[in-house]
């Protein structure tokens, strides 16, 4: 009988220590293999969302660079196109217009005195501003058909003011005795090359 109760006891202590050895086995894989490996995940996961993160924030960067690339090339091309066909030279430009304005004068029989005008240098531009005055004299009708060809001319005219000098009436009809102002900008290829080199005062022709 007490070897029987003595069997048992040793079988259930047996049974704690396999239980316990099994716990420790456990406890042991738990700390050194399932905990790092978490804890790598962990950080491989939170890299992976960093990582994402920079691509799509470098994602972003591109299209906006691509974006102001795109806008930059059609600027250029645009003031391309200004410099070539919309803007004349210095050394033409004057007296072409001026010749415009006596035709257009001339067709509406609108009186015309002389063109007078100054210039600004925009060096950096390689641009001339020129502001041109203008005294007309004719009928209202005529006058404005005047103004709608200055709208309409070839050149790159820009009407910036009217002054009303003195208002008569002649042969039963309103005349107007106008001073339009006139604005405009011719390109100089000696203006232009002035931006290579150092920059000295320019002195005016």
């Amino acid at each position: 009988m007490n070897f029987e109760r003595i069997s048992i006891l040793l079988k259930q202590v047996r049974f704690v220590q396999i239980g316990l050895l099994f716990l420790i086995l456990n406890g042991a894989l738990l700390i050194f293999l399932v905990l790092p490996e978490t804890q790598k995940i962990s950080q491989l996961q939170s890299e992976y969302a960093n990582k994402r993160s920079q691509l799509i924030q470098e994602a972003e960067e591109t299209r906006s660079t691509e974006h102001r690339l795109t806008s930059l090339q059609k600027s250029q091309s645009d003031l391309k196109t200004i410099y070539t066909k919309i803007l004349s030279d210095k050394k033409t430009g004057v007296p072409a217009i001026r010749e415009e304005l006596e035709e257009l004068a001339s067709s509406l029989s609108v009186n015309r005195q002389n063109v007078t005008y100054q210039y600004d240098l925009l060096p950096e531009f390689g641009l001339r501003h020129f502001v041109l005055s203008v005294p007309v004299e004719g009928a209202y009708r005529d006058i404005r058909k005047f103004i709608n060809g200055i709208e309409r001319s070839q050149h790159f005219l820009i009407l910036d003011r009217v002054d009303l000098s003195a208002e008569k009436t002649q042969n039963a009809g309103d005349h107007l005795l106008l001073n339009f102002q006139l604005s405009t900008y011719l390109t100089d290829e000696e203006l232009k090359n002035q931006k290579y080199e150092t920059r000295k005062p320019v002195s005016r022709p």
